[in-house]
């Protein structure tokens, strides 16, 4: 993507409603007029405004896989009794036409008011998977058999205040919410919301004008019992799925639970593999928060990841976008969009397709330069080409021997199609342990005319004799609708 090119127009939101009542209509442009950043320093970050425009655009440009939900209201709007503030959103993605409930992903981002960054990466999500739906077989498996739930910006009423710094060209130094909460001097007051969680929380500082006052009692801010609530909705079902993501800025690192003590977590192990396994290929390390904040402990207590972790199971982390930089500055857009914009979204998007199986893909192996081809388009049957790497890790650890592959039609192997064909591989002669290969041909005969999607699950072999299943790849294949003459006798 060029610098701050845009593949969907955004307009003020009283502006959208009107045109969605009364003016759309097939082949009208509903959506092109000039989009409104933050500040002009900071042209490839969208306002708040132009931001809740987006969901309401989203969900009416594709009713069948968004929905953009309202889950709570923020600090300022609940003081006022809805007089001022701002309802807290949620942009629902899943293809609403197939059953649930789904594993989901959930990436959080704006929990800290002056990220910009981490804002604008969970709307670019949104546009490229909502875009790729029915084009990239990958995100369309995902939104079929998945849920990515986007909660875009957690804290508006803080958003509007480092807004209101940004285009003063003042330091964005505004973090936390509105809520006074002890302290007196307006323009240091609030809470910061990443403290305030209901797991691990402590009262330190008690300073209600420090940067990380964490609030009076644990979530007793609006904003955090609201997301508690969502998240408790969204992860009620006992399933192995899904995975959480708090995205933040100043560091390049996807940070493990705990970020409350220096004591690791009992899956820790599995979570490092699986956050190496998302880091590969980008700039994001695994690390744990003990080795990356100083001080070590305590630096994050009330933290949502934590909470996450503890209350529901899931994997869950914080994504830390961009370099270590003062506070106050934000990521310039040339670094956003050259740099950190296409592998954190390749990132996201990978996280999403584990969140299938967190724990079982994290150990299992990968699907790399699948092709599929049809030599002879009269004869039922495609080519299938591709290797399975047990290397593809950051840091180049290696997670047992390419084994097999499961291959099924319109369906999961093994989930929803329990006897899927079974496909052995052939050893790479340089990297026998590392690296296979694959190349059959599959019989399409019998499918209905139109288009497929073929599943392909990886299958290695760990040193102690145990199988793990590596993530999904999908790929589509077109079954032709041939009409047959029949045969002239003379």
């Amino acid at each position: 993507m060029r610098f701050n090119a845009r593949r969907i127009h955004r307009i003020p939101l009283w502006v959208l409603v009107i045109c969605v009542v009364f003016c759309l209509s097939p082949g009208m442009d509903a959506f092109a007029l000039e989009t409104q950043s933050v500040s002009p320093e900071y042209p490839c970050y969208q306002s708040r405004s132009e931001i809740y425009a987006s969901g309401l655009q989203l969900e009416a440009q594709y009713p069948q896989l968004a929905r953009w939900v309202d889950y709570g209201d923020s600090w300022k709007k609940a003081q006022s009794s809805g007089l001022e503030g701002f309802d807290l959103r949620v942009l629902e993605l899943t293809n609403l036409a197939t059953p649930g409930p789904k594993p989901s992903l959930v990436v959080v981002s704006g929990l800290s008011a002056n990220e910009l960054a981490p804002v604008e990466l969970n709307l670019r999500l949104a546009e490229e998977m909502l875009a790729g739906y029915g084009v990239d077989p990958n995100i369309t498996w995902v939104l079929d058999k998945l849920a990515v739930r986007l909660v875009w910006v957690t804290n508006p009423d803080g958003r509007e205040r480092a807004e209101e710094q940004a285009r003063a060209s003042l330091p964005i130094t505004w973090s936390k919410n509105l809520n006074p909460a002890g302290c007196t001097e307006d323009s240091l007051s609030g809470v910061s919301l990443n403290r305030n969680f209901a797991y691990a929380w402590n009262n330190s500082p008690t300073d209600g004008c420090h940067p990380d006052f964490p609030g009076l009692t644990a979530q007793s801010e609006p904003e955090t019992l609201a997301l508690q609530a969502y998240l408790s909705q969204v992860f009620s079902q006992p399933e192995e799925g899904g995975m959480l993501i708090n995205l933040r800025t100043r560091g390049n690192y996807l940070v493990l639970p705990w970020r409350s003590t220096t004591d690791l977590t009992g899956e820790h192990a599995l979570l490092d593999v699986l956050a190496k396994k998302l880091g590969v290929e980008t700039p994001f390390a695994a690390n744990h928060s003990s080795y990356v904040t100083q001080p070590a402990v305590g630096t994050s207590s009330g933290a949502l990841v934590d909470y996450a972790y503890s209350q529901f199971g899931i994997a869950s982390y914080e994504l830390w976008l961009g370099p270590s930089q003062s506070i106050g500055t934000e990521m310039s857009c040339e670094s956003f969009e050259s740099q950190y914009l296409q592998p954190s979204l390749r990132m996201l998007e990978k996280s999403a397709r584990l969140s299938l199986a967190p724990g079982e893909n994290a150990l299992g192996p990968e699907v790399v330069g699948l092709t599929l081809t049809q030599p002879n388009p009269a004869i039922d049957e495609w080519q299938v080409q591709g290797e399975v790497s047990s290397a593809q890790y950051r840091d180049y650890i290696t997670r047992g021997t390419p084994y097999r592959i499961s291959v099924s039609v319109d369906g999961i192997p093994w989930v929803e199609n329990p006897e899927p064909m079974t496909v052995t591989l052939t050893p790479d002669a340089l990297l026998p342990d590392s690296l296979a290969s694959f190349d059959f041909a599959l019989q399409t005969a019998g499918l209905t005319p139109g288009q497929h999607t073929l599943f392909i699950s990886p299958e290695g072999m760990q040193p102690n004799g145990t199988v793990s299943i590596g993530i999904l790849e999908a790929g589509f294949i077109q079954v032709n609708n041939r009409t047959y003459l029949p045969l002239i006798r003379h």
